[in-house]
């Protein structure tokens, strides 16, 4: 049986016959005899493919059974980076038709990996006002005094992470944050367009949950009105406003860049107050509201200037802020 070496040459790879020879430590010259070095060319070539790390694991499997089986059923030669290796690319070697077809099969594996897998980032008005921060104190304070049943303290917002999410995002890389932050800078002029470069006003006043029922609620949260300069309010979000405007143009821009994730869900302007999934280190316990909706239903928490528009990591800082990527400030 010959034995053979493979030889990366630029974009193609050689066999290089190693057998039939013998060691030049047993010879007194180091002219071939019967064994001469042969070049085969194998019409071979290698490609790269970029995986985000996320869906390396799908794509390895349980004890790199996926990885095997894809080896043995495109007969190509598959080189993961490990883990902690800062590289995202696979290089795949073997003939161009099992190259083609082992490319198809990681794309595949990729795409079904990061549908399943949740956001990374989202677009967000922050809250950072200094007013409102007292009345969400205070609020807390009060919801805490009713002790609702299956209430946890966990669950309340801390007032630095407070925000009104625009969209949600999965930006799978760091080059992806980069572009999906350049896309937010670009959109600046556009921004300042949609609300007429003028101070965009909300006002935060009753609550409402997202769930059907009071018993069993997961997410409380206050109300946004949009108001004029002068306070005057201008309607509840749903109709033709210049913040509803600004959102619509938003999300479409990073919809259509591929970075918004779009669960076909009825989309609600919202701040957030209590969230379930806060205290949960599992599955969410849901918590009556009934008391909260009854006696502080009405709740005014005051007037909110919104300063700038972030591109937010989903995690927290130190400060209980989350983290920002990138940033535009509005008039």
């Amino acid at each position: 049986m010959q034995d053979f070496s493979l030889i990366p040459v630029g974009t193609k790879t050689y066999r290089v016959r190693t057998s039939g020879f013998e060691s030049t430590t047993n010879r007194k010259d180091s002219t071939p005899a019967s064994g001469k070095t042969i070049l085969e060319e194998l019409n071979f070539e290698t490609s790269t493919v970029q995986v985000p790390k996320a869906a390396l694991g799908l794509l390895i499997g349980k004890r790199g059974a996926n990885l095997i089986k894809l080896r043995s059923e495109t007969g190509a030669k598959i080189l993961v980076p490990k883990l902690e290796d800062p590289s995202d690319l696979i290089t795949i070697t073997g003939t161009a038709e099992s190259v083609t077809q082992a490319k198809q099969r990681i794309e595949e594996v990729v795409e079904e990996a990061l549908n399943n897998l949740p956001p990374t980032h989202f677009l967000m008005f922050s809250l950072a006002d200094t007013y409102f921060h007292k009345k969400v104190n205070e609020f807390c304070d009060q919801v805490k005094g009713l002790r609702p049943s299956g209430f946890d303290p966990r669950m309340l917002s801390h007032v630095n992470s407070l925000h009104i999410t625009i969209g949600m995002l999965r930006l799978n890389s760091t080059e992806d944050v980069s572009a999906a932050g350049k896309l937010l800078n670009e959109l600046l002029a556009n921004v300042h367009d949609c609300v007429q470069a003028k101070p965009l006003l909300i006002k935060l006043a009753g609550l409402s949950i997202m769930d059907e029922n009071t018993v069993n609620t997961n997410v409380l949260y206050a109300r946004v009105e949009e108001s004029e300069a002068d306070g005057r309010l201008m309607g509840l979000i749903g109709k033709s406003t210049d913040l509803l405007s600004l959102v619509d143009l938003l999300r479409m821009r990073f919809k259509e860049a591929g970075y918004l994730r779009d669960t076909h869900q009825t989309f609600k302007i919202h701040a957030t107050l209590i969230n379930s999934k806060y205290a949960s280190t599992g599955e969410r316990t849901a918590f009556d509201s009934t008391s909260i909706m009854r006696e502080l239903g009405e709740t005014n928490f005051g007037t909110v200037k919104l300063s700038e528009i972030r591109l937010a990591k989903r995690a927290l800082d130190k400060n209980m802020e989350y983290v920002c990527e990138s940033k535009i400030l509005l008039p």
